[in-house]
């Protein structure tokens, strides 16, 4: 994992870019480092609209929030047509949260059935969510840790 590297390119959501804390925040989390190259990139995430070529079509708002692959792909995008904040603020959706959820997905975590974890299925606006005993016990099943 030492030299898991990002590319955060997060555009289109009203014209502006996330934060930089935001991305430093989710690469604290995973111990990586934000990359600036996309062609060296290990996981690149992106803000589309409805279909953006990917064979996955988002579905406007008030549905799919995000979409991730599975591992060895990299690829995580957010929905821009939802309500999108860098804080839990209600009727906006968390983006920390969400990318902490779909890097699992990433890195190889189905849904949990355990409604505190990171990888439960369903979230509502306004909350965020850390990373929970599930969450962690799942990685270290995958990777033999």
């Amino acid at each position: 994992m030492n030299n898991l590297a990002f590319f955060y390119a997060l555009y289109d959501i009203d014209g502006k870019k996330v934060p930089p804390e935001l991305v430093t925040k989710i690469g604290d989390v995973f111990e990586s480092i934000l990359e600036e190259d996309f062609n060296t990139a290990d996981i690149t995430i992106g803000s589309h609209s409805m279909d953006h070529g990917d064979g996955n079509p988002f579905d406007g708002q008030g549905g799919t929030l995000a979409h991730a692959f599975a591992p060895t792909n990299g690829r995580f995008h957010y929905d821009a047509d939802e309500n999108w904040a860098t804080e839990p603020i209600t009727g906006y959706y968390d983006l920390y949260t969400i990318a902490l959820h779909e890097i699992g997905h990433l890195l190889g975590l189905h849904h949990s059935s355990v409604e505190g974890a990171i990888m439960y299925p369903s979230i509502a606006s306004g909350v965020r969510k850390e990373l929970h005993g599930d969450d962690v016990q799942g990685i270290r099943a995958l990777y033999n840790l």
